[in-house]
Parts: C-alpha cells; structure tokens; sequence
C-alpha cells in the first residue's frame, strides 16, 4: 500500500513539473510594437546610461521597451534568427538587437551604415547591451 502511495506522488510531481514547464516554453513573445516606449536614445548615449554604475534608470529599464536609432554596424543571420548590431560610434561596444521573427524580410534588405530606428525589450548589459523582441519602427 505504501509503495501504490509512493508512486501516485510520483506522478502527481511529474505531472505539476510538465505543466510548469509547458507553460513557461508557451509564454507569448510580446509584440513590441505595441508596447509603451520607457526611452529613446541613439546607441553612444544608451551605452553611457546602462554603463553608468550608479545610474538607477539603467537598473529601472530592464525588461522595459527602448527605442534606439542608430547606424547598423552589421547584420547577423544565425539559426533563423535576425540580429542588428547596431554601433555607438567611438567606442567598442554595439547594442545587439535579436529582431522578432516577422522582421527577417525588412533585416534582409539592410546593409552596413543605414540608419534605422528600432525598438526592443533591454535585457541588460556584458560588454554589449542586449535588446530582444525587437521591430523596425521604421526604414
């Protein structure tokens, strides 16, 4: 009787384990789009901002929309996945923005040195800041 018990707690965890993991993988990815904008700012003057060690914005703008017009430095294609890199003119760091995926066509018609205003979900900072979810505002 004890091992039939055993076993039913077995799979009852089993079972809240698979619903918590189904539901995290089929969190909707916003539409950016539609979300409010916290700041917008070209890339040398975000990249001061969240560089600032005591600025407390930096810290209030993560996981909040950031809308950046810049200079692409370069276009990345990798595993399906667009990416903008955007420069922040006279310093070595980029602001990487992984574009939504209904934005592969407009990324694909880019090249080196246009300018384009886009706006995405600032995830924080390593040496680069990381913006996700992003959309071309415009082109």
């Amino acid at each position: 009787m004890l091992k039939y018990k055993i076993h039913i707690l077995i799979i009852v965890f089993l079972g809240i384990g698979l619903l918590f993991l189904k539901s995290k993988y089929n969190e909707a990815i916003p539409n950016t789009s539609l979300l409010k904008t916290e700041v917008e700012l070209d890339p040398k003057s975000f990249m001061e901002l969240v560089n600032s060690t005591n600025s407390m914005l930096s810290k209030e703008l993560i996981e909040k929309a950031i809308e950046i017009e810049g200079t692409v430095d370069k276009v990345i294609f990798r595993n399906g996945i667009a990416s903008l890199l955007l420069s922040a003119d006279d310093t070595d760091s980029v602001v990487i923005c992984q574009m939504q995926t209904n934005q592969k066509e407009r990324v694909a018609k880019m090249k080196a040195g246009d300018l384009v205003t886009v706006k995405g979900i600032y995830k924080g900072i390593l040496l680069d800041a990381i913006l996700l979810h992003c959309v071309v505002e415009n082109n």
